[in-house]
């Protein structure tokens, strides 16, 4: 049983970064960023109780081999996934893997990718994770799309899930060029409220001692939270950027001198998304100053 996600204190920051990313799962995933004992671990496991539950009970996945194309639906669980990825996974598990058959046509066993559909794909330690495995993860992530080739057999099917990568600065950094294709990223510090950093040790105290009765006490507020989440996610659709907000977006994002143009795309979504989370279907100034928080820090030239 997880932590509730209404039970975490303080962060505030990190808490809007995991709603905003739970409404609108195209942001591109968030990386967090932190040291050891600032509840990032904890506070990434408690975002897939906020999600809706998953609307396909099966994977559609397409198989193509000699020409000849055949469908498959593997059956998935009704509950919200969640998936932890280990730093030493392979391709072929982090894909799937495809098996020859006698007919010529391939069996597929899902991969980690496939499993976490619609769900949340977490990775701890992100940082210390092979280049290779974090490239194939994140080119998952932009297209929301798996697909695995072998000897002329090839797979494919939807891969939408909300990344989350956690990872502590002082064991490794990642190059910029990694950092800038994560949507969202929160810089984590220790709490120095006496009254937060109290209630914490409180708090996870009676969460150990008697998780089922400690999760009890958030359920309602946990039931509101999925509300408004799902209202947010309702209203997304209506959301409008005028023109004017966009060249503030640009500007912004000139003014910071960022490279490339997914800061820009970015902090145009966040921005969307932010004004959703609010109940408003127009972006203002605010939720653009409020979205480059998250979006823009790790894209300066100068990180």
């Amino acid at each position: 049983m997880s932590y509730p996600f209404s039970a975490l204190v303080g962060q505030i920051p990190l808490k809007l970064a995991l709603i905003l990313n739970a409404i609108n799962p195209a942001l591109g995933g968030l990386l967090i960023q932190g040291q050891h004992g600032t509840a990032k671990s904890t506070a990434a496991r408690s975002l897939a109780n906020l999600l809706p539950a998953i609307n396909v009970a099966e994977l559609d996945v397409e198989l193509r081999t000699n020409n000849q194309l055949e469908y498959v639906f593997l059956p998935r669980l009704p509950h919200t996934p969640f998936v932890e990825l280990p730093l030493n996974v392979t391709a072929d598990r982090l894909l799937g893997q495809l098996t020859p058959r006698r007919d010529d046509l391939p069996l597929f066993e899902m991969g980690l990718l496939g499993q976490a559909h619609q769900g949340v794909l977490y990775v701890d330690d992100i940082n210390l994770l092979p280049r290779p495995m974090l490239n194939l993860l994140l080119d998952a992530t932009a297209s929301g799309l798996n697909h695995v080739e072998r000897a002329g057999v090839s797979a494919s099917h939807s891969a939408q899930f909300i990344l989350l990568g956690t990872m502590n600065p002082t064991e490794g950094a990642l190059p910029s060029q990694i950092v800038d294709r994560f949507g969202l990223m929160v810089n984590l510090r220790g709490e120095t409220d006496l009254t937060h950093r109290a209630e914490l040790v409180q708090r996870r105290i009676a969460y150990e001692q008697d998780p089922i009765q400690f999760c009890d006490q958030f359920i309602e507020a946990e039931q509101m939270l999925q509300q408004r989440i799902t209202e947010a996610r309702n209203l997304m659709p209506m959301v409008t950027v005028s023109e004017s907000m966009v060249q503030q977006m640009s500007q912004l994002c000139l003014d910071n001198h960022v490279e490339g143009l997914r800061a820009d795309i970015s902090l145009y979504k966040t921005a969307q998304t932010l004004a959703a989370w609010l109940g408003r279907e127009q972006v203002l100034p605010d939720d653009i100053e409020q979205a480059a928080e998250f979006v823009l820090p790790h894209r300066r030239c100068c990180q």
